[in-house]
């Protein structure tokens, strides 16, 4: 299988379970993956994603300047408007900051910099010591809808990480 086929697929699923491995299809390419929590795009229209005519979200966000823009641009918005997101975070949030650009680059279809730099992401895991009820989990989406907008990513690609990247934080709910 080609590498880029790998990083397709990847893009578009992501395992029920960290740790867990499961088959997805992309066009006629199968591959296996273990990222996150499941994701099924659906049947699309010849030639389109459900991000838009990018190759990838990464490719849609700009690559590397753009994803890392938009993990800045994110805790921006944290540190600017969220007391219960903010109550979470060490006081310097660069590190934080570099562990979600190294996420988002792989979970958009780029380098997959996380894996190689840290291993697994194992996301339900790495948040367990955080109190993450619907309030935390909506409060992050809300922040990274800002930290969109604020970069004016719309269309397509704006739904489509909308709905995904919610879809993760609403997963990583461990409080009720």
């Amino acid at each position: 299988m080609r590498d880029e086929n790998l990083r397709s697929a990847w893009t578009v699923s992501v395992g029920k379970e960290a740790g867990t491995a499961h088959a997805s299809t992309v066009g006629e390419t199968t591959a296996l993956v273990s990222l996150g929590d499941w994701m099924d795009i659906g049947p699309r229209p010849e030639g389109r994603h459900p991000w838009g005519d990018a190759e990838s979200p990464y490719a849609g966000l700009g690559g590397d300047d753009g994803v890392k823009a938009l993990a800045w641009a994110f805790y921006d918005v944290v540190e600017e408007t969220s007391p219960v997101l903010t109550a979470m975070l060490p006081r310097d949030t660069q590190v934080s900051r570099e562990k979600l650009y190294e996420f988002l680059s792989g979970w958009a279809g780029g380098p997959p910099l996380y894996w190689e730099r840290r291993g697994h992401p194992a996301l339900r895991m790495r948040h367990a010591p955080f109190p993450i009820d619907r309030h935390a989990a909506e409060e992050w989406t809300r922040c990274m809808t800002e930290a969109l907008d604020r970069l004016g990513v719309g269309g397509d690609l704006g739904r489509f990480l909308r709905r995904e990247l919610g879809r993760t934080a609403d997963q990583l709910q461990n409080r009720h």
